[in-house]
């Protein structure tokens, strides 16, 4: 009898390994479809579009890396350098690193969810991160913020696991990633007073404490927290006040512009679940949702504030992603698990967000030129048309270099005089900037140039225009 009870046992225990192998095994092959999704979305038409302004920042500081100071030297610098160097200067190969790390985010997003709250929710907020109109944008951009937003996220999880489990190792982890971040934008420091509020507010409104909240580890963090944010602000308003002050110190947009654009990249769904995820962990004293919760606000909070009095971005709140995802994957979630019958209203409100995110996706693959100006079309037109001692003028003199393979002048610097007095056509591009760094210019080119041409890009509720000018002396 007791063979036989042995034998049952291990059948048993058999039968369990088995079963945790295919569960293990279901996941793995889950979190890969996830991936090659998102791979797919992010590697479709990586070099169509073509390059705009900032996007050619990122070249030139890329290609000069070593040649200056280190202020610009960051992960997503040095990797996108590297890209360069190997493949040439083109559109795909200096978004490759951008959309890489854009992909990456999926697996190492689902794991952090996993770890604080529970498989489901990771494979909903992975599911929505690869689907993210956002996410999938800044992928396809020779830019910095999906290594950004990595990178946030890495330190956010590590702080609040080092709390949780009383793992001074992860403090230290947390504070490495924060550093990176802040190597790729400053934005990252709003982490600072994240984290600093979510230990105010878990003693405050007498939330459950974990473990490792202790005098010995909130030292370890913020403590070189401390001197690193006096070293930033140093650097930012002393020694480089003058070209902040030069940047910065313009109102561009308004509270209202913010809001309603981070809505509209986040998505209403995703925004709505979000709040919703919020309340609901709050309300339930959740540690995780606290501190997702203000990685969500602070940032957003920020920003309205900021842009009454400098210059500001929508897309200075993109740090904030990942937690609005998660929190609305934990609002998915639940709406499943206490919706008793009529299960398919709580997937119906997941596929909502699906579909509108896929929605967008469409209009930006397929008639939206990825939300960006057409800058190559536009100065391949003028290519075709141009005489050979033509003037070609732009706000984005090197990025006209580049397309035309030839020099041209910038509008900033460009004396009118010039132009005037002169016998050479000339060929005006007037983009999105333009009417702002160069009103006069703008101004007398409308009143005086022929419109030739328009490469217009619409984008819900947003325009990106570009229009080509020609002034011929011989017309007047």
């Amino acid at each position: 009898m007791a063979a036989v009870g042995e034998l049952d046992q291990s059948n048993v225990g058999k039968r369990i390994l088995t079963r945790l192998e295919q569960t293990r095994a279901a996941e793995l092959l889950l979190v890969l479809l996830l991936v090659s999704l998102a791979a797919a979305l992010r590697l479709y038409k990586l070099g169509q579009w073509s390059f705009w302004g900032d996007e050619w920042i990122t070249v030139n500081r890329s290609l000069t890396l070593f040649e200056e100071n280190l202020r610009h030297l960051s992960f997503s610098g040095i990797m996108t350098r590297g890209v360069l160097i190997v493949f040439g200067v083109d559109e795909w190969s200096a978004r490759l690193t951008a959309a890489v790390v854009g992909i990456a985010s999926i697996p190492i997003v689902y794991a952090m969810t996993k770890r604080a709250f529970d498989q489901r929710v990771a494979l909903v907020a992975a599911l929505l991160l690869a689907v993210s109109p956002w996410h999938i944008y800044w992928s396809q951009n020779a830019r910095f913020y999906t290594t950004l937003l990595l990178f946030i996220t890495l330190s956010l999880f590590f702080f609040y696991f080092g709390l949780e489990e009383d793992r001074p190792s992860f403090f230290i982890l947390s504070l490495v990633f924060l550093g990176l971040a802040v190597q790729e934008r400053a934005v990252a420091a709003f982490l600072g007073p994240i984290t600093a509020l979510y230990v105010v507010l878990l003693i405050v409104l007498r939330f459950p404490r974990p473990v490792g909240l202790r005098p010995r580890n909130l030292l370890l963090f913020f403590g070189p927290g401390v001197l690193a944010a006096l070293a930033l602000v140093y650097q930012t308003f002393v020694l480089r006040g003058a070209r902040w002050e030069n940047a910065f110190t313009f109102i561009n947009n308004n509270p209202f512009w913010i809001l309603g654009g981070v809505v509209f990249y986040v998505g209403i769904p995703v925004t709505c679940l979000s709040a919703a995820g919020a309340l609901y962990l709050i309300q339930r004293k959740n540690r995780a949702g606290m501190l997702l919760a203000l990685t969500s606000i602070i940032p957003l909070a920020a920003i309205l504030v900021l842009s009454l009095i400098q210059y500001t971005a929508n897309r200075y709140v993109f740090i904030s992603l990942t937690s609005s995802i998660i929190l609305a994957s934990v609002a998915v979630i639940e709406l499943i698990r206490e919706v008793d019958k009529g299960k398919y209203i709580a997937f119906a409100v997941l596929a909502s967000a699906l579909l509108a995110g896929l929605g967008d996706n469409l209009l930006y693959y397929r008639y939206q030129n990825g939300n960006r100006d057409n800058w190559r079309d536009a100065l391949a037109f003028i290519e075709t048309r141009a005489e050979a001692d033509d003037l070609v003028i732009t706000t984005h003199r090197e990025l006209a270099n580049y397309y035309l393979g030839q020099s041209t002048v910038g509008m900033q610097s460009l004396d009118l005089s010039t132009v005037q007095e002169g016998s050479k056509r000339a060929w005006f591009v007037l983009d999105l900037t333009a009417a702002d760094k160069v009103p006069e210019v703008y101004t007398w080119v409308q009143q005086n140039g022929r419109p030739i041409a328009n490469f217009d890009v619409n984008v819900t509720a947003r325009t990106y225009p570009m229009r080509i000018f020609l002034y011929d002396p011989g017309d007047t």
